[in-house]
């Protein structure tokens, strides 16, 4: 399974390094897991911008595209098949303030509360919804 997490956001610092870096350990991770047939990739969204940007950055529907497509953004092409995408917003004002410790464990928490979400997508009928769920949990240690 593929598992990333993408970014919108201007915390600035180091922040958005320690998002990529634990999106590479996510990816890592979960590289040779499989959960059913209907979900090969999860791509969460982080927002996580300053209150004056806030009106361009809506959190997205959750979107699944079954089978295999070529999608192009920002002029850059990639395929993606049997994926999820879907958004999660973090408080900038909490966010850019954390230290990396507090960075990290409050960003697991909010992708792991986010997950519920694949409950709700009913063309995820061959999804193990549970045991991502326990292999999720039990990676993220919180």
């Amino acid at each position: 399974m593929i598992f990333a997490l993408t970014l919108e956001t201007n915390l600035g610092g180091d922040r958005n390094g320690w998002i990529h870096n634990f999106s590479d350990k996510l990816g890592s991770h979960f590289a040779d897991k499989n959960f059913g047939d209907d979900l090969k990739e999860l791509l969460i969204g982080i927002i996580a911008v300053a209150p004056e940007f806030d009106f361009l950055f809506k959190i997205r529907k959750p979107k699944y595209r079954q089978g295999k497509r070529v999608l192009t953004t920002y002029g850059t092409e990639y395929e993606v098949e049997d994926s999820v995408e879907y958004d999660v917003k973090l408080e900038f004002s909490l966010f850019s303030r954390y230290t990396h410790d507090e960075f990290v464990l409050n960003l697991k928490k909010q992708i792991f509360s986010s997950i519920q979400i694949l409950k709700e997508i009913k063309k995820l009928k061959n999804f193990d919804f549970e045991a991502f769920e326990t292999e999720l949990r039990d990676y993220l240690k919180i």
